[in-house]
């Protein structure tokens, strides 16, 4: 099945209470913009959300901040996993389903993955990644 993969991280926040981090998929690279999603979460708030960036640079929430009693709170390591088949993605923390979704866009080969990290407020935050894998159907 094309598009067929999972791409997991166990991801931490260190310091910065304001803040969240994740996987980034999805990604295609223009001469100066970009598009893909983002699955990230704030382990201070123990909340998630998926959004996409279209590459006119406009982002539209898939998953709205939404509380899940998964994600461990503060400095605690939590296990985020994607996984897409076609066109559904599926969202886990620590090994829990969080949510699926419909969602066709950004498919197809030469697609970027990696790690995302961002603070909330105007102070910086220290974001942990481990055991960065992407395992991909044949």
């Amino acid at each position: 099945m094309p598009d067929a993969w999972q791409m997991e991280v166990d991801a931490r926040l260190v310091s910065g209470e304001a803040g969240s981090c994740g996987l980034g998929f999805g990604f295609d690279w223009g001469e100066s913009t970009y598009e893909g999603h983002q699955f990230r979460i704030a382990p201070h708030a123990e909340q998630t959300m998926l959004e996409k960036r279209d590459v006119d640079g406009t982002w539209t929430t898939l998953l709205d901040w939404t509380d899940a009693s998964a994600i461990q709170q503060g400095t605690a390591s939590n296990h985020l996993t994607v996984s897409r088949e076609g066109e559904d993605l599926r969202l886990h923390v620590n090994g829990v389903h969080l949510a699926s979704c419909y969602e066709p866009s950004f498919l197809g080969y030469g697609r970027d993955g990696g790690v995302r990290a961002r603070s909330q407020a105007a102070v910086p935050i220290d974001a942990r990644f481990d055991s960065f894998r992407v395992s991909c159907a044949p």
